[in-house]
């Protein structure tokens, strides 16, 4: 972890150390972004990515997040960094996937297709699984 000095900038020096903690979070999060984003070295060591409902289901409307999921950083069990990785990935966006298959479940029951058209697949342990190409 790099350090980051704060000497030009006239604060105390415990708001000085707040200061610092903030462009460090904030570096490491370009950090992480830029790594889904950028050369996929770590994407590049297999052929394909599964992902789970379970798991992408917090980028969107389900019921911790509700309905309004415009702005990333309010969302539930998730970052904004995730966020962007998840709806990027699925819409065929992300530079480096392709989206291959999509193992949908099958709902029925009318309460459960409603539930699914707002929030996704009501159980969560069982939800969609989506597959999708590593590309080089």
């Amino acid at each position: 972890e790099e350090a980051i000095d704060i000497r030009d900038v006239m604060l105390g020096s415990d708001l000085k150390n707040v200061y610092a903690g903030v462009l460090t979070a904030r570096k490491q999060a370009q950090a992480k972004q830029e790594i889904a984003r950028g050369d996929a070295a770590a994407l590049r060591s297999a052929d394909y990515l599964v992902l789970s409902e379970n798991w992408y289901d917090t980028a969107y409307a389900n019921e911790l997040n509700g309905p309004l999921v415009g702005d990333p950083a309010r969302l539930v069990k998730t970052r904004p960094e995730y966020v962007r990785f998840y709806r990027d990935a699925l819409a065929g966006r992300h530079p480096h996937l392709q989206p291959e298959e999509n193992l949908a479940v099958e709902n029925f029951m009318p309460e459960l297709l409603l539930h699914r058209r707002f929030y996704g697949t009501f159980q969560l342990f069982v939800g969609d699984l989506v597959i999708l190409r590593v590309l080089d």
